[in-house]
């Protein structure tokens, strides 16, 4: 089974948003089960960097970045289904 983690966010404070993803990349899955991981960046100022994911390279694990030109929690999490 394959799941989508999807983290909308507006301005994320860097050490919360590092520990989000640290946490994230830490889980522990079977051989059976894989995830990916999505950032909707929802017109942060300034926007969010690819290179949060940097760190996480080797992991094997699919990432993507998608930014949302409008702010607001909805339209991020649209995205994020679509």
């Amino acid at each position: 089974m394959h799941f989508d983690i999807c983290v909308c966010t507006h301005n994320p404070r860097g050490d919360i948003f590092e520990k989000v993803l640290e946490s994230i990349f830490n889980q522990q899955i079977t051989n059976e089960h894989s995830f990916s991981v999505f950032v909707i960046d929802s017109a942060s100022t300034p926007a969010v960097s690819a290179s949060v994911f940097d760190r996480y390279s080797d992991s094997g694990i699919r990432t993507n970045l998608i930014r949302v030109p409008v702010a607001g929690i909805a339209k991020a999490r649209l995205t994020a289904v679509e």
